[in-house]
């Protein structure tokens, strides 16, 4: 009588598309880090004039306030 089979043939058909797919998922995995990261730099970049836009604003603001005797 011959031994039980614990794994058939399905087991190693899977075992090898996961093998085939492993590639694939690296690159897609890489090229998402390489989007994410360009859109990163562009936030900061939107960022950085948002910040510079406002301090200018609180400057103009603040300058204006400390003469009272200016007449809008």
């Amino acid at each position: 009588m011959p031994p039980p089979r614990l794994l058939g043939w399905s087991a190693f058909a899977g075992f090898v598309v996961l093998l085939a797919g492993w590639p694939l998922n690296s690159f897609a995995a890489r090229r998402s880090i390489k989007i994410q990261k360009g859109l990163l730099t562009a936030r900061d970049g939107r960022m950085a004039v948002l910040n510079e836009l406002i301090g200018a604003v609180r400057f103009l603001c603040s300058d204006s306030e400390a003469d009272p005797n200016t007449d809008l």
